[in-house]
């Protein structure tokens, strides 16, 4: 069974423009990871808040170190709130 890896982020409404292309970085170090399967992503431009649901083959992949994503990541937290990732298995 495979892996969802959840991150949600908060960050200023007013710099959606950057928070959008550093977040497409994120998504784009994710998938390079191993075990990687597939990516989905949401934004609420006026909330301030995103979400990230990867999905990974094994838990140990989809728990991996954000510090593995590279300066993409020291970016985005030093822009967003992003909270610690939560890690389901997948039931259906």
């Amino acid at each position: 069974m495979p892996y969802l890896r959840v991150t949600q982020t908060t960050f200023d409404p007013a710099k959606v423009e950057e928070y959008v292309r550093l977040h497409r970085g994120v998504m784009e170090a994710l998938r390079r990871q191993p075990g990687f399967q597939h990516i989905h992503a949401g934004i609420d431009r006026e909330g301030g808040t995103g979400i990230t649901i990867s999905t990974f083959d094994t838990r140990e992949h989809a728990n991996l170190d954000r510090q593995q994503l590279g300066d993409v990541v020291r970016q985005m937290q030093a822009l967003a709130q992003v909270a610690p990732a939560v890690i389901y298995q997948v039931e259906a």
